[in-house]
């Protein structure tokens, strides 16, 4: 017989991911949709989830001390 499932997900330790992942997650998939239909803009709800993750990647490659972001941006003086 198979155990049941917890009632929460859990994470790994050591992952770390930002407060709404899933809704970051269904974001970067919704964008690579709109990629692919060059005439048409991308949403700005989606817009502005895309642009809070990429402050999030900022935060957490200050705080874990590297000097280039995830977007291999010039270190931040």
């Amino acid at each position: 017989m198979m155990a049941q499932a917890p009632d929460t997900v859990r994470r790994r330790q050591g992952e770390d991911h930002p407060p709404d992942f899933a809704a970051v997650m269904m974001a970067r998939a919704m964008a690579e949709m709109f990629q692919d239909e060059p005439d048409c803009p991308i949403p700005e709800p989606l817009a502005a989830i895309l642009q809070q993750m990429e402050r999030w990647e900022d935060e957490q490659a200050h705080r874990a001390g590297r000097a280039e972001t995830i977007r291999n941006k010039e270190p931040k003086r």
